[in-house]
């Protein structure tokens, strides 16, 4: 997996600010803006929580809309009190076992740099970023699993390495 990243991150009364770019997957965190139209108009909606008997107390949610182009899916993630981010996922959760769909949206090893707090995530993936069981296939097969319930989006940190907080991704009613 080639993954280019550029971050900054900025601490002081300000949310952290976040950009990464790769080959195909586009990520921004960034609080201050937030014009990405996944806000406006989004297909699907995910509420973060920390798993039972964690002692953390990070929250957060994501809305995600496919594109105008079909095999595009973009989303706007946001946490809040989170500890040191490794990996920003999307994955299948079916029998107690997990399987990633996409790339890492954010991977921390291969950045070079840990961030923590929170901040605002806005960017995009394209079908060419499925991995695993949907490498090849077409976005509509993502959707597919989401509304039948199986797709969650997870925080990953260095304490929590399973996943700080994590949620189901559902259809917006």
């Amino acid at each position: 997996m080639k993954i280019n990243t550029i971050f900054l991150l900025t601490a002081i009364g300000v949310f952290a600010t976040f950009s990464l770019l790769t080959m195909s997957t586009t990520t921004n965190f960034n609080a201050a803006a937030q014009s990405n139209e996944t806000e406006n108009n989004p297909n699907f909606y995910a509420n973060f929580t920390a798993p039972p008997g964690s002692n953390s107390e990070a929250t957060g949610n994501a809305t995600f809309t496919v594109g105008d182009d079909p095999n595009t899916m973009l989303y706007v993630i946001s946490g809040n009190g989170l500890g040191n981010i490794s990996q920003v996922v999307i994955l299948q959760s079916t029998g107690g076992r997990t399987t990633d769909l996409v790339q890492p949206l954010y991977y921390a090893p291969t950045s070079g740099l840990y961030t923590k707090g929170s901040g605002t995530a806005d960017g995009n993936f394209t079908s060419d970023n499925f991995v695993n069981i949907l490498k090849g296939k077409p976005m509509t097969e993502l959707v597919k699993k989401i509304i039948d319930g199986e797709v969650y989006l997870a925080i990953k940190t260095v304490d929590f390495p399973l996943g700080e907080i994590a949620g189901k991704i559902t259809p917006v009613k």
